[in-house]
């Protein structure tokens, strides 16, 4: 029954350590996950940004 115990505990360290870790990780901020297919008018510009480097894709903002 102390085996199990130990088992048990270490589990729970396990995945508390792992939830931690993925929670920590560096990540972008701003993606794009929704491209619009067309053009867009110059003249309704007013700003642009590019997405993050670290990014699935590249896009405009």
């Amino acid at each position: 029954m102390r085996t199990f115990h130990i088992l048990l505990l270490c589990m729970l360290g396990a995945t508390l350590v792992s939830l931690v870790a993925c929670n920590a990780a560096i990540r972008p901020d701003n993606c794009c996950f929704t491209f619009y297919p067309r053009r867009v008018k110059r003249s309704l510009i007013s700003s642009y940004d590019v997405t993050d480097f670290r990014c699935p894709k590249t896009g405009v903002m």
